[in-house]
Formats: C-alpha cells, structure tokens, sequence
C-alpha cells in the first residue's frame, strides 16, 4: 500500500472520529470542521484506491476498519457524494462497501447500531436512484449479492430491530431496484432476490410488520413474472419448496387477500398457477406442500377474484394448473382430506363451473369437467384410504 493511500485512509478514519454519532468520548469538532463537500472529497480520496482495500483490512484492527464503514456510510458522507453527483465515486463506494472483508466486518460486529447505519446508507431513497443511474451491471450485482447473502439474512433477524427489517425490506422491494433485477442484471441474481424472500424466517418477519404497503411491495416482487421465471430457472428443488411454503402461509395468503388490489392478487394467482411450479410440486412429492398449496389457491376469495377480476386467460390458467392429470392423481391418491375437499369443493363451486363455460377454450373447459368426474367418483374405499393415510402420517413414528 503507497504512503498516500494510508494517508488518506486515516484522514478517512479521523473524519469517522469527528463526524460520527456515538462516538460521545471524543471532544468536539473545532470551529474548522470540514464541510460536507470538503468531507465528499476525502471520502471520494480514499475510494480511488480500491486495489487496497483487502490489504487495508489485513493491516488495521476491526474497530479501526469498522470506523472506517461508520464515516462511508454516515448521512454527511452520503449526501455529500449524492451532491457531487460522480458516478465514478458513486461506483467505487458500491464496491468497497459490498467488498467481502468489509462485509464480514459489518456481520460480524457486535455493535447493532454499526449495521444499522450500514444498512440505511444502502437503502436511502436518493442513493438508490443514483445508484441506478450511475452503477453499473457488475456493481449492483455486488449489491444485491451482499443483501441477498444468506449471512446478511441471519444477521438482520439476530439483530431483531423492526425499523432495521423494516428499512433492509425496503431496500429489497423497491421497484426501481427490482426493474434493473429483471431488466440489464444477470437473471441468477433475480433468482437468489427471490429465494431470499421465500425465507420462512422473512415471511414472519413480514408477519410482524402489519404494513400494507409492504406487503405489497413484497408480493409485486415475489410475483413479478421476470423474476419468478428467472427463479424456476435457477433454482433447485430446496428453494421452490421454500418458494412455495412462504406463498402459501396462511399470514401471506390473508394479508394478499387483505391489503392488495385485484392486479396484485392476479400476479399471485398467476405465479401460483404457473406450469413449471405445478409440475415441481408433483416431482417434490410432499403431500403436506401440496396440500398447504391447493387450499391456499381454492380458497373461497381466491375463487372470486378468478372469476370476478381477473382476465378469462389467467381463468384458464388457474383451471389448467388444477386439471393437470399428474396433480389430479396426486391429490386423491396421498393429499389429506382437508385439502382434498378444498380442491373438490373448488371445481363443483357453480360460479367456476360458469366462469369456465364462458370464457374457456374448450379443451381447459374438457379438462376441467373430466377432474370434476374423477374426484366424483372416489369411492367410500377410496375416501377411507385416504383418512387412513392422513391419520397413519398425524402418529408419532415409534423409536
């Protein structure tokens, strides 16, 4: 490392000393403080030297590295470079603040309010317009790496701060992030976007936050056809059984039906419904998935928004994902019989059996009514096998 970089550094760090809240042991900044500008070029000094910054992080102790992520992610440091309105430091200060050694800091810093202040740099409304316009592909997809690594998840619920859930949420769900996602940066990183929201501890998290506009931001992203698509694209059979349990928890089902308009519950229906998802769910097997899976799709409200709001082609879509032989065999042969009846119920229902005569094509129409006649005709033996089963896998296994 060259003089003048660890130079600059430790200006960086002193102006961390001076600038920085919580910092209460330190005497107060003389008259001569440097101004946001002068703070914008320090910072923008000490980013021109990418090269070093593994070998910084080998020289420096973790406090004195951690002083160095509180000034770059402070609000001066921030609306200091959003004045300057450079994309080159713009970019520098995405990659060093996603470089592994400083996010392996962050994670592991025992001091809450240091990933607080890290993460509220990265979600900053006009930080993440400017990112968007000045960044580019490589550079946001470190971005999204970061706040999509499974260790940043785990670090954000250990910390169990709703505001700091709250604010990474935000980040993850804006919509401007999530065009480019689907847009201009590689689809693997959609993908992972999308496993990260599978979470089941995200889902509860989501749970506590009782905020309709998030919910609907969360379900426009987990919904969004190009995300969706590049997830089934890249995702093993692990990740769509978690896709699928966090779309069809009961808390996610009630809060789509609850907070989200008609377009938003389509996109829900849509991406339940999808083909490649169904066929999944057929090879995974699970008679407990596909059971949660069936009642949350044949749940009354959902029926009347497939045959009320929505377009007569999503109809046949939901009609088809129902129908396919593979599921319909499934379902009477293993499913237990509580969902089993939702999806009976779901078919006999006169306001589907009309919605399908009127705006189906024939052959969704045909398959349709040939489900109906295979769930008819299960026999008394045939309903008691099923109960069997459910009642044989509700035992305790015997050591």
């Amino acid at each position: 490392m060259s003089g003048k970089a660890i130079r600059t550094m430790a200006a960086a760090l002193w102006l961390s000393c001076a600038t920085t809240t919580g910092w209460a042991q330190q005497a107060p900044p003389p008259p001569s403080a440097p101004s946001l500008q002068q703070m914008g070029d320090i910072a923008a000094e000490a980013l021109k030297q990418p090269d070093s910054v593994l070998e910084f992080s080998r020289l420096v102790s973790p406090q004195a590295l951690a002083a160095w992520v509180r000034v770059l992610t402070s609000p001066e440091t921030i609306e200091a470079a959003l004045k300057q309105g450079s994309a080159e430091n713009l970019n520098r200060w995405l990659a060093i603040m996603t470089n592994p050694a400083f996010v392996r800091n962050v994670l592991t810093s025992v001091d809450a309010q240091l990933v607080k202040q890290w993460a509220t740099g990265f979600s900053d409304p006009a930080f993440i317009d400017a990112a968007l316009a000045f960044g580019d592909a490589k550079t946001l997809q470190g971005w999204v790496g970061t706040f999509t690594d499974p260790k940043m998840v785990e670090a954000m619920l250990r910390i169990g701060d709703p505001q700091l859930t709250r604010t990474w949420l935000d980040l993850l769900t804006n919509p401007k992030l999530v065009e480019a996602l689907s847009g201009w940066i590689d689809p693997q990183w959609a993908a992972r976007l999308l496993a990260v929201f599978a979470d089941p501890q995200i889902v509860s998290s989501f749970g506590n936050l009782a905020d309709a506009t998030l919910w609907t931001q969360w379900l426009s992203v987990a919904t969004d056809p190009k995300i969706v698509d590049a997830f089934l694209k890249f995702a093993d059979d692990k990740q769509i059984a978690g896709y699928v349990r966090a779309f069809v928890d009961p808390r996610f089902v009630d809060a789509a039906i609850r907070v989200s308009d008609p377009r938003a519950l389509g996109a829900w229906l849509q991406a339940a419904s999808d083909p490649r998802l169904v066929q999944a769910l057929t090879r995974l097997s699970d008679p407990a998935l596909l059971g949660s899976w069936s009642k949350a799709v044949t749940q009354p409200k959902i029926i009347d928004a497939a045959t009320q709001a929505l377009a007569p082609d999503l109809l046949n879509r939901w009609a088809s994902a129902f129908t396919d032989p593979t599921l319909v065999n499934a379902m009477f042969a293993w499913s237990d019989p509580q969902a089993t009846r939702a999806y009976a119920n779901a078919f006999t229902e006169p306001k589907v059996l009309n919605a399908l005569m009127l705006a189906s094509d024939p052959a969704a129409l045909d398959a349709t009514l040939r489900a109906v006649a295979q769930s008819m005709k299960a026999t008394a033996a045939g309903a008691a096998e099923i109960h069997k089963r459910a009642n044989e896998s509700a035992q305790p296994k015997a050591k």
